[in-house]
């Protein structure tokens, strides 16, 4: 699609427009569109597709696979063995390494084309109102300026939205991982803060070791922006999935806090894995 149409500030412009500006800034209405415009739009700005795939021609993969620390190491073996006057030893190295080599390079090679494979066979549909009609259609079909159909269960991101100022509240956007932003806060709270609350989750991959160490690492960031920024007796809510934190760093929080307690709040989803470790009457620094 037409990199105009993904632009940021266009983007922002579009959420803080009202429906019907949106509507005309983007030839629609509230019939959706023409199948007419809607195949010339799709001519003109391309499929609704990203391209994460990164295309590696196989010979530069091959000679990647080199680059890992074994292969290398073997090779300046078999060099050494060859200055040394052992031809047959650094044949034999060379031989095993290029071997060894090939046979990762096919195997990984044939699970690539096999994901690929994969993820044509995987088509995404959406429904779109066209001509007052319900239309379904595939996800990379869809056009700037149509309207889509949700259903109970869709997930919107709807963090765009840009929050109006408020009353004696300070709004800071950034990365929170990122230590300058932590000063920052620092300084606004230079007397320390009585309660530090996080609703930081990292993306989900669907793997559940690996959601859960992202999300422990979160955790960990905000345990020790509460070491230098949290007043004696106060208190830390964090968010963390089903299973709450690991018991390394829930030791460190029941040093740190007179209580500790997990918590799934009712207005949560009742298949959501997200809860939330609540931490009251901070008192000392863990030795």
């Amino acid at each position: 699609m037409n990199p105009a149409w993904q632009h940021s500030s266009d983007i922002t412009h579009f959420s803080n427009v009202q429906h019907e500006s949106l509507l005309n800034e983007l030839g629609s209405s509230m019939q959706g569109l023409s199948e007419d415009v809607a195949v010339n739009r799709l001519r003109q700005y391309g499929p609704n597709t990203i391209d994460i795939t990164r295309k590696i021609h196989p010979i530069l993969q091959f000679l990647a696979l080199f680059l890992s620390p074994l292969p290398l190491l073997l090779i300046t073996l078999s060099i050494i063995s060859l200055v040394t006057g052992g031809v047959t030893g650094a044949l034999v190295i060379a031989a095993m390494v290029f071997l060894s080599t090939g046979l990762a390079f096919l195997q990984e090679y044939k699970s690539n084309k096999a994901a690929e494979k994969l993820r044509q066979l995987v088509s995404i549909k959406v429904t779109v109102l066209r001509e007052n009609l319900e239309h379904d259609i595939l996800l990379s079909d869809l056009v700037p300026g149509d309207l889509i159909k949700l259903s109970a269960g869709d997930l919107i991101p709807a963090d765009l939205q840009e929050i109006k100022p408020l009353t004696d509240i300070t709004f800071l956007q950034g990365d929170f991982l990122d230590e300058s932003v932590q000063d920052q806060l620092q300084t606004l709270v230079p007397d320390k803060a009585d309660v530090v609350l996080s609703d930081m989750a990292a993306p989900a991959c669907g793997m559940t070791d690996v959601d859960h160490i992202r999300i422990m690492d979160l955790l960990e960031n905000v345990y020790e922006f509460c070491l230098v920024s949290l007043k004696p007796g106060g208190a830390m809510v964090a968010k963390v999935l089903r299973g709450g934190a690991e018991s390394v760093l829930l030791q460190k929080l029941k040093k740190s806090f007179t209580k500790v307690v997990h918590f799934k709040p009712p207005a949560s989803r009742q298949g959501s894995s997200e809860m939330y470790v609540v931490c009251l009457g901070f008192r000392k620094v863990p030795e």
